[in-house]
């Protein structure tokens, strides 16, 4: 009894169907570890492939991939730590803050308008008005061409004469084309500068029409000398736009509107 007991069992064990032994998951730290070090390449590369690093789709595209690598790079830490969960998820909010916050403050200043401006520098002969090309904004601004109007000038010519010659509109304006203007005045040792007697220096109105290669702007400029001091208006449009991109009136030309002074702060070089 005990042989037929034992072929039996023997039967029914062949008898059993046979399960495929199972296979192992690929870890996900290789993947996410993969496609991370992918990710990161072509977040270094970026650049390379798009450099126009001033047109926001680029701008959001290229912070878009640097989000997604270090989404990826947490899941692979997360996957191969032993960390509590809570440190880990913690770790995790630390680190996409951060992220967001150096994003934010790269975007806003890399989307920031580039433009030319002019600014008044120093008198010169006691005479003669030193204007000096100013810049702001990330990115330099090419194939600059200034149309600058003495508006006094323009106004009393318009007032007393019917018809105005060339040698009259040459007398309340000029063109003047500058190849390159740089943030912080980079690519020149010497100021770009503008020499022009003003019909009436103590009290001036000027206007310019300013254009480059990407963009082009209006400003409005009055100076005026009170109580022995020079004090400055300034204002820049976006012609495309009409945005105010700057605006300032120092305090000796107080007005109804409250602006931040023009000297020194717009007068000096930027970013």
């Amino acid at each position: 009894m005990g042989k037929r007991k034992k072929r039996k069992h023997e039967t029914q064990q062949r008898n059993q169907p046979v399960s495929a032994p199972t296979q192992s998951k690929r870890p996900l730290l290789k993947e996410a570890g993969f496609w991370t070090a992918i990710l990161f390449l072509l977040s270094l590369g970026f650049p390379i492939v798009f450099p126009d690093t001033g047109s926001a789709p680029t701008v959001y595209l290229g912070w878009g991939f640097w989000g997604l690598t270090l989404v990826l790079f947490l899941v692979a830490i997360h996957q191969h730590s032993v960390m509590p969960l809570w440190v880990m998820v913690g770790c995790s909010l630390v680190a996409l803050a951060a992220f967001l916050w150096i994003a934010r403050r790269s975007i806003s200043y890399r989307l920031r308008p580039s433009f030319v401006y002019m600014v008044p520098g120093v008198v010169l002969n006691g005479d003669t008005w030193d204007f000096i090309a100013n810049h702001r904004g990330p990115k330099s601004s090419q194939a600059v061409q200034v149309l600058f109007i003495d508006n006094d000038r323009k106004d009393y010519l318009r007032s007393t004469q019917r018809e105005l010659s060339v040698a009259d509109l040459n007398s309340y304006q000029i063109i003047w084309n500058l190849p390159e203007v740089n943030p912080m005045g980079h690519g020149s040792i010497f100021a770009q500068q503008l020499l022009w007697k003003p019909f009436s220096l103590e009290h001036s109105h000027f206007s310019a029409e300013i254009t480059w290669r990407d963009g082009s702007v209006h400003e409005e400029i009055e100076i005026a000398k009170i109580q022995d001091k020079w004090q400055y208006s300034m204002t820049v449009t976006d012609r495309d736009t009409s945005t105010t991109l700057l605006s300032c009136r120092d305090a000796g030309l107080a007005s109804g509107e409250a602006l931040a002074p023009c000297f020194p702060g717009f007068t000096q070089p930027g970013i």
